[in-house]
């Protein structure tokens, strides 16, 4: 469900595209509006096409949609645009095209994936067409499912890095609260993990999990509520020490 960008590094009047994959039935309430970053082109629910106007880091705008009775909120990834002047006196820059003339760009991840399975498919049917009579079965064991609680550890440990280079308070809010409820969801089987609200989540953990498990979780809404409307120059240490301690308890908790 994170929005996700076709690429972080453009030059300035260049295209990129975003795309906001929505669970079904979602109704847009709040896309891309029009400021450092211009909106060319919806192509889709939840697909657009933007061009920079102006050199520097862009991103960070709001995306809002509603599925069933709940507000999902989003932000726009961060990305870079390079400029195209060739001197201070430049104001300009040649080649820019108007939004109508942008033309939708070719699904080319799409397209290899397409023709990928169409070579697998025919060499797998040529092996079967020249596989020997006898075919004695080799049983490989199914590889067994990583561990829910080193995922999240690893997935803290990577946002710890991201957050020291430089993510916006209000993003690692909502990437450490993300983390944490598909933990749950994986433990105890959350199925509401990601729709549900804060206080939804604090009364499962109420019915669901032990004094400690439900202690850790009320101490890390408490900090994520606080960094979510902090600066952007908060110190997200108490947040990330407080998630830790939901995993810490949550590992202790967890059916065998």
């Amino acid at each position: 469900m994170m929005p996700s960008l076709s690429r972080t590094s453009v030059a300035v009047g260049d295209t990129l595209v975003l795309r906001w994959d929505l669970p079904a039935g979602a109704k847009l309430l709040q896309g891309v509006r029009p400021g450092d970053s211009l909106a060319v082109q919806a192509t889709a629910p939840g697909t657009w096409i933007l061009q920079p106007l102006s050199p520097g880091n862009h991103g960070g705008d709001t995306l809002k949609a509603v599925s069933g009775h709940d507000t999902l909120t989003e932000f726009v990834p961060r990305f870079e645009a390079r400029s195209r002047l060739q001197s201070a006196q430049d104001t300009v820059p040649a080649g820019f095209l108007a939004p109508e003339e942008v033309a939708v760009p070719f699904p080319w991840k799409e397209a290899g994936i397409g023709l990928a399975l169409v070579v697998l498919t025919a060499l797998a049917v040529r092996w079967w067409m020249k596989r020997p009579k006898k075919v004695v079965p080799v049983v490989v064991p199914a590889a067994a499912p990583p561990d829910p609680v080193e995922v999240a550890e690893s997935a803290l440990d990577a946002l710890t890095e991201r957050a020291a280079k430089g993510l916006s308070s209000r993003e690692t809010a909502f990437e450490t609260g993300e983390i944490v409820r598909t933990l749950h969801r994986s433990l105890f089987g959350f199925a509401l993990a990601s729709e549900s609200t804060s206080r939804e989540w604090r009364d499962w953990s109420r019915q669901t999990l032990g004094p400690e498990g439900d202690g850790a979780l009320g101490q890390f809404l408490s900090e994520a509520d606080q960094l979510r409307y902090a600066g952007a120059e908060a110190d997200p240490a108490r947040l990330f020490l407080a998630a830790r301690g939901c995993v810490r308890a949550a590992a202790k908790e967890r059916k065998p």
